[in-house]
C-alpha cells in the first residue's frame, strides 16, 4: 500500500531517529479489496521510553483514498472517517473502536494493552494513483487535528 511505503520510509520524527515496522500484512496494490477494522499498525523499533511523544511507540493508521490528484484540504479528509456507530459502541478511529478492533486482531492481551496505551492515531490520505499523500494527526475522538510533515 502506498501509505505503508510512506510510513516505512520515515527516518526522523521531531528530531529523533525512527524506524517503523509494519505489524500488519503490507499491501502493494491500491486496488486490493478493502478490509474492515484497523488499516495499519506500525511499531517504532527505536522507541525510547520516556518520553512520549515524539515519536510514539506505535502508530495506528487509517487510510483513505480520493480520486483526485490535487491537494485535498483537511476538511475533506475529516469527512471521510465514518461516523457510523459499530458493534464496538463507537465510530471509526475513536478509542473504543480501536480497543475493540485491536482485541479482534491480536490474541496477546499484553500486546493489545501496550499498543493501546503507547500509540498515536493518524489518517493518511492518498490521492489517485498515490501521487499525493497527506498525513493528519487524529484526536482520541477521531477528529482531524493537524497535518503532519516528516
Amino acid at each position: 500500500m502506498v501509505s505503508d511505503a510512506k510510513w516505512l520510509n520515515i527516518t526522523h520524527w521531531g528530531g529523533k531517529e525512527v524506524k517503523f515496522k509494519a505489524l500488519h500484512k503490507v499491501i502493494d496494490n491500491l486496488d486490493e479489496p478493502i478490509k474492515k477494522g484497523i488499516d495499519a499498525i506500525y511499531e517504532n523499533l527505536l522507541f525510547e521510553s520516556p518520553p512520549m511523544p515524539p515519536p510514539p511507540k506505535y502508530i495506528i493508521n487509517e487510510v483513505k483514498y480520493k480520486k483526485t490528484t490535487t491537494t485535498i484540504s483537511k476538511g475533506v479528509w475529516r469527512n471521510m472517517i465514518s461516523k457510523k456507530i459499530t458493534k464496538s459502541g463507537a465510530s471509526q478511529m475513536m478509542e473504543e473502536w480501536i480497543e475493540h478492533n485491536l482485541k479482534e486482531i491480536i490474541a496477546d492481551k499484553n500486546l493489545v494493552y501496550d499498543i493501546f496505551i503507547n500509540s498515536e492515531t493518524f489518517l493518511t490520505g492518498v490521492s489517485k494513483g498515490g501521487k499525493k499523500i497527506e498525513v493528519f494527526k487524529l484526536t482520541k475522538n477521531a477528529k482531524v487535528l493537524t497535518e503532519t510533515k516528516f
